[in-house]
């Protein structure tokens, strides 16, 4: 994810040159070195801010999909050897694997198939888990599946936040150009404004102003 993000900005810095090239890799820097910082400074900020946002996130992610996982092992006693992402979301909502066939088959579902691995094959109308032993959960209590689901859903609002944060740097990437492009041209601050506004741990926004 990374590696693909300094790709597309190595690639698209070729079409550029000076400050243009500048706030392509570091939005804010191209503003600096035409003496504009304070229109630098808060690019910069939103950059900072977008950034501690994706790592923040990731990391946080993978810590509550890590706890989830071991959670659901310990009162449930999942084995996720041969699981998918969809069914980490199914056992957050049935008490176990007898209820949720149960419903799917009220559904005139299908049964799901499995490749030469062992992992799920999924496709329309195929929901029913495989009663081979490798999909086998029974929660102890339907408190503790709440708290897993509660944690599943956390880690799925962190690696969102994250995604969004990196939308976010493309934009601010691109805002920054344009700026320097109005500047070079102009001689005076274009009226594009990027900020990157936090409303509570769970609430990001990122707030561009065309006042033309």
């Amino acid at each position: 994810m990374n590696k693909k993000f300094i790709i597309v900005i190595l690639m698209f810095s070729m079409a550029f040159s000076g400050s243009r090239t500048k706030s392509l890799v570091f939005p804010g820097w191209g503003e600096l070195s035409l003496n504009e910082s304070s229109r630098g400074q808060k690019l910069i900020a939103a950059d900072i801010i977008l950034w501690l946002t994706v790592f923040n996130g990731k990391n946080l992610s993978k810590n509550y999909e890590s706890d989830y996982r071991a959670f659901a092992s310990e009162h449930a006693g999942v084995n996720w050897n041969h699981t998918d992402y969809l069914f980490a979301v199914d056992i957050g909502y049935y008490d176990d694997l007898n209820a949720y066939n149960s419903a799917k088959a009220r559904q005139r579902s299908l049964e799901l198939e499995t490749d030469l691995n062992g992992g799920l094959i999924r496709e329309y109308g195929h929901t029913m888990y495989p009663e081979n032993g490798d999909f086998d959960w029974q929660w102890d209590n339907d408190s503790n599946r709440k708290s897993y689901k509660d944690m599943r859903i956390s880690s799925a609002n962190w690696d969102k936040y994250a995604n969004f944060a990196i939308a976010g740097l493309l934009v601010n990437r691109v805002i920054s150009v344009i700026d320097v492009m109005y500047l070079e041209k102009m001689g005076s601050s274009t009226p594009i404004q990027s900020q990157v506004i936090t409303n509570g741990s769970n609430d990001l926004q990122l707030k561009l102003t065309f006042p033309f």
